[in-house]
């Protein structure tokens, strides 16, 4: 039997080829494909300086997150301190007197009180408080300081200043004064 010429070469160049190729192959998907991700396009001291980024900002949010925590807990036994205690709605004749009077101790004359119908809402109720009058507007203003101090319980839900030519003017104001809830609120 005769030998075919191609059974006495050797074929372990081929099989060196073939592996170099698969190995340049495996270096060049490494470099150009999985080095890029691992290290996300950063240097090293990129990533460290972001870290360290990222840890001033946490710092400081912690600063921010404890003070304001002091301020809630200051606040909150401020109110425990000095609970406020609601009227009830039947005083309102008390309340318009009590405006009148502070409205006059600033200069102002109220030319209309009307208190309105005790709402009753999910968690509090109010009566609403119309009050229209004429001053001065710096009168007006030190009114309104006043009214905040001396009645907490009160909200000015709209109010509307009118001047007039002569350095006095018209206002009217739409109160929320919060109330004690009775059984005969209206239901909002």
């Amino acid at each position: 039997m005769a030998m075919s010429s191609n059974a006495t070469q050797p074929v372990w160049p081929f099989h060196v080829v073939g592996g170099a190729v698969c190995a340049l192959l495996w270096a060049s998907g490494y470099l150009f494909g999985i080095a890029p991700l691992d290290s996300g396009g950063e240097s090293q001291g990129d990533q460290l300086a972001a870290v360290r980024e990222a840890e001033q900002r946490a710092a400081l949010q912690d600063a921010v997150t404890q003070r304001l925590s002091q301020e809630l807990s200051g606040i909150e036994a401020e109110l425990s301190a000095r609970p406020m205690q609601l009227l009830q709605s039947t005083y309102a004749n008390r309340r318009v007197a009590e405006l009148s009077e502070l409205a006059h101790a600033y200069g102002l004359t109220l030319e209309s009180t009307q208190p309105g119908t005790e709402t009753m809402m999910a968690y509090y109720a109010f009566v609403p408080v119309e009050v229209g009058g004429e001053g001065r507007l710096n009168d007006f203003v030190e009114f309104m300081g006043a009214l905040h101090r001396r009645f907490p319980d009160m909200g000015v839900q709209a109010f509307e200043v009118v001047r007039d030519p002569t350095g006095g003017g018209r206002f009217t104001l739409a109160l929320n004064w919060f109330v004690e809830p009775t059984q005969t609120a209206e239901a909002s």
